[in-house]
């Protein structure tokens, strides 16, 4: 079983101007996938070089099969981040 909050930590230096989250994501082929969602926009060149450092830096089976850019985050009432 994957643990989201082990597999930021290793994306967290990678994205130190982002917030982002890893989530499970239901597959018909995998079962379960990695996705990443980042907040904020990111050029088309940055995140190619992004998924190259991921690479790198995480296990295959770690490795997002999506990224998703989203504008902004829904929060919960105290500020957090909704893992959605």
């Amino acid at each position: 079983k994957l643990s989201p909050e082990q597999i930021d930590a290793k994306i967290k230096p990678l994205l130190p101007n982002n917030r982002f989250y890893t989530v499970g994501e239901q597959s018909d082929q995998w079962g379960q996938v990695v996705v990443l969602k980042i907040e904020g926009e990111i050029e088309e060149r940055s995140l190619n070089d992004l998924k190259d450092r991921l690479r790198e830096s995480l296990e295959k089976y770690e490795m997002p099969k999506k990224v998703q850019l989203l504008d902004k985050f829904e929060e919960t009432g105290s500020g957090k981040v909704k893992r959605i």
